[in-house]
């Protein structure tokens, strides 16, 4: 990382402002980080924290290595144990109970379609050497489990 402290201060803050309904989760984290740091913290680092925590929003591929370690952090519970990642899966589709399965499922699909049709799920070496292959493999496990159940 070019960066680990403003990378580790964007992880604490990245989900700071989370509700399932909004969509401005990360645009408002970032706004608290900017609230809570007044003028204590450097123009520089706050703009730098700002842009990771913006970078979760996973609209855009990550350019700079900071963001690249970023963005595989926030990804990375799809690498787990298909155990721990179907546990993990379950409680994202908890968070969004406001949804019908008709809309949450449809869209969870065009998210989850969109990672594995990267060249790299992971942007980084130390991420893809260690998630890539099980992240892959447990989302196309999971969207064919939810074709066999017709949720998609």
């Amino acid at each position: 990382m070019d960066e680990p402290d403003a990378v580790e201060m964007s992880i604490w803050f990245h989900d700071v402002s989370y509700d399932a309904r909004a969509q401005d989760n990360e645009e408002k984290s970032a706004n608290y980080f900017i609230e809570v740091c007044a003028d204590d913290v450097e123009q520089g680092f706050k703009s730098k924290v700002c842009d990771l925590i913006i970078v979760t929003m996973h609209t855009h591929l990550p350019e700079t290595k900071d963001e690249k370690y970023m963005v595989d952090i926030d990804l990375s519970s799809f690498g787990l144990p298909w155990d721990r990642f179907l546990k993990d899966s379950e409680a994202v589709r908890e968070e969004f109970r406001h949804m019908s399965d008709q809309e949450f499922y449809p869209a969870q699909k065009k998210f989850l379609k969109s990672l594995v049709s990267r060249k790299h799920f992971c942007f980084t070496k130390f991420f893809r050497d260690r998630h890539e292959k099980t992240a892959r493999e447990n989302i196309v496990r999971y969207l064919n489990n939810l074709k066999e159940q017709g949720l998609v």
